[in-house]
């Protein structure tokens, strides 16, 4: 097969680099493959190193005013040597070069010179790119220079070749991808070359419009409005004549729109499951260094699309389904499946869309994803969110997890990998969303009695405006003295407060500190009645089920939003700065008789568990709400990663993973 697969970085294609494109990226410069060893830099050509530059600099420099010259003829041909100068050239050199004021009259030559001189000069700026981020910057601020370039794919087959290398090149910069995205036609062209253009051209133009769409939700929904881009895809990832690499692009740009909910129903309208993924899971023959990657990315597309409903074509392909818990372990593990190194949240986006269907899953537990959730849990768990372990969600693990626990079998399993005590761990959490999917999970495991409740505090939340905050001072220090602990609406409830060394948001402190305190303590004043966050705070409290007691601070009446936690019979009067001996009375004995925890320790814990099965209303499965689709991280993470208490040990320590170590895989997940 003539060609290489396409891969950011290519300078020419006259070479195959199939064994560089999935090594593990590089620290620096992560997107852009570079040979490692002499070995590689010989296939590349004469193997410059940095101190060549000052052979080529004048060569380069010799050239720039031929490249001016009026003679359109004498122009093309010094383009043309720049061709071949730069095919081989360094980044050092590409970053030199740049700096001559080359890439500035290549791309005058590109807009105004004729075709054969635009054509080489598309081609020496495509080399100049390939490795050097700098020089993309440099011709993306040229006004016109990618417009001109997009143009020269209608010029001939050889434009049309360059176009779709140059973009390549350019789009693994995700600030430049977004500018393409925006270049008037870019997307257009495009997808024109992945449905028309010659074996090479389409791999390559498949493969620029995989990366734009992994570099953003924005960018996927261009790319999905675009005209024939979603045609093309289709009819390259299930073409009989395109190579394997052009299909696996492809197959892989329609996975990455079916990760972002805004496009679901235009992708099933579109027929991406009838047209693509049962053609795809329905061959036989599976030989081929792509075809396994091919169809398990058929699989988590219709999995991401239709997983949970209960006629998904998928029931027709269990074992394909079974296969994905295998997937997953080498995701995390780094390690390549069907020549294709998949990423965490690709795979567990749709381990998560299935996992609510009765019909997958006895087949999943079989397939051992219950030992593998408690591995993810636990890097989900890990302060580390970088590296090979991000992308684990920690709700979409437990909601995996909660639904698994309706099969028999898989509570039953559940239980015999200790995971009751991960799940008790975690129903202790300040979290409310992990602490009520870990209850509903222990509720559906059978122990009912043994809920962990939660831990008695003496804090009460006090929700002010900050026009009123002088008198809400005084009322927190006679609080304080009777042993009552406040934590203050925008305070941090407590100086361990961070995630990765940053302040967490307000919006999460707040969820947190009001799920976690005996009361919500609500200082309704004129000012607190027309104030959103206020407002937000209240709102938040009665969704919550948090007990709220209500004060006034003058004689404003609650406004309407507050009718169902604050109405003027159940306030406290609080209006006369000199009576707050009496507020604080009032204030305890209503924590009496709402049985929570005082300051002098009278009263009785709350149960947060209140008896009855948690309701699980997380999300709709079906995209009614967005999940985190975008970096290529499912939902928002703000809570998913919480570090475990001093005071409870790691419920997993017991667990022997050998996913976690890097060990081989299980044989039994082989089949």
């Amino acid at each position: 097969m003539y060609g290489p697969a396409s891969a950011p970085g290519m300078r020419t294609r006259n070479v195959s680099i199939l064994k560089y494109l999935f090594k593990p990226k590089k620290p620096s410069n992560a997107e852009i493959w570079q040979p490692e060893d002499e070995e590689e830099e010989g296939e590349l050509g004469e193997g410059r190193t940095g101190s060549m530059a000052s052979e080529i600099l004048p060569e380069i420099l010799e050239r720039i005013p031929k490249l001016k010259s009026q003679d359109v003829g004498e122009s093309a041909e010094a383009a043309q040597e720049i061709v071949s100068l730069t095919n081989s050239t360094s980044n050092e050199e590409d970053k030199l070069i740049g700096k001559t004021g080359v890439i500035e009259v290549l791309a005058q030559i590109m807009m105004k010179g004729s075709d054969a001189g635009r054509l080489s000069s598309a081609n020496a700026i495509a080399n100049l790119v390939a490795n050097c981020e700098s020089n993309k910057i440099l011709l993306c601020n040229i006004p016109g220079s990618l417009s001109a370039l997009v143009s020269l794919a209608s010029v001939s087959d050889k434009g049309a070749s360059v176009v779709a290398r140059a973009m390549l090149n350019l789009v693994a910069n995700k600030e430049l991808a977004v500018a393409v995205c925006r270049t008037a036609g870019a997307l257009e062209t495009v997808a024109g070359l992945v449905l028309k253009g010659h074996m090479s051209t389409k791999e390559d133009a498949a493969h620029v419009l995989h990366i734009v769409i992994s570099q953003g939700k924005d960018n996927a929904v261009m790319v999905a409005n675009t005209e024939n881009a979603l045609q093309a895809l289709k009819s390259a990832a299930r073409a009989d004549n395109c190579t394997d690499e052009a299909r696996l692009w492809s197959i892989s740009a329609l996975q990455g729109l079916s990760r972002c909910s805004k496009l679901r129903i235009s992708l099933l309208r579109s027929k991406i499951i009838e047209d693509v993924c049962v053609p795809l899971l329905s061959q036989q023959d599976t030989a081929g260094a792509w075809q396994e990657a091919i169809q398990t990315l058929a699989v988590i597309t219709a999995a991401n699309l239709t997983g949970w409903c209960e006629d998904t074509v998928l029931v027709n392909h269990r074992e394909e389904v079974a296969k994905l818990v295998h997937v997953m372990a080498m995701a995390l593990t780094s390690r390549e499946f069907g020549s294709y190194k998949f990423k965490n949240s690709q795979v567990l986006l749709a381990l998560w869309s299935l996992s609510p269907n009765d019909s997958f899953k006895s087949e999943l537990v079989k397939a051992k994803l219950l030992e593998l959730c408690i591995d993810m849990i636990a890097l989900a768990e890990s302060p580390e969110t970088s590296g090979p372990h991000k992308g684990m969600n920690l709700h979409m693990l437990l909601e995996m997890v909660y639904h698994f626990m309706f099969l028999e079998a898989g509570a039953a399993k559940f239980k015999e990998l200790q995971g009751k005590t991960i799940l008790e761990s975690i129903a202790r959490r300040a979290d409310p969303l992990a602490r009520k999917l870990a209850r509903g999970a222990l509720w559906q495991m059978g122990y009912r009695d043994v809920c962990p409740q939660q831990e008695a505090g003496n804090h009460l939340f006090v929700s002010f405006s900050k026009e009123d905050e002088g008198r809400v001072r005084q009322l927190v220090r006679a609080l304080n003295s009777k042993g009552l602990s406040t934590i203050l609406s925008g305070e941090r409830m407590q100086a361990d407060g961070k995630k990765n060394g940053k302040k967490e948001s307000h919006l999460y402190a707040m969820s947190r500190c009001i799920s976690s305190v005996s009361a919500v303590l609500v200082c309704i004043s004129e000012s607190y009645n027309i104030s959103a966050a206020c407002r937000t705070e209240a709102q938040y409290a009665e969704e919550v089920g948090a007990t709220v007691i209500p004060l006034l601070l003058d004689d404003s009446k609650p406004a309407k939003h507050l009718a169902n936690i604050a109405s003027l019979l159940d306030c406290i009067d609080a209006t006369d700065p000199s009576s707050l001996d009496l507020v604080v009375m009032e204030i305890t004995e209503e924590l009496k008789l709402q049985g929570k925890a005082t300051g002098d320790g009278q009263g009785q814990a709350w149960n947060g568990f209140n008896g009855g099965p948690p309701t699980m209303a997380m999300t709709n499965l079906r995209g009614d709400k967005a999940t985190a689709d975008e970096e290529e991280e499912p939902r928002d993470q703000s809570h998913a990663h919480v570090t475990i208490p001093d005071a409870v040990s790691s419920p997993w320590s017991a667990y022997d993973s050998s996913f976690m170590r890097g060990a081989q895989m299980d044989d039994s997940l082989q089949s």
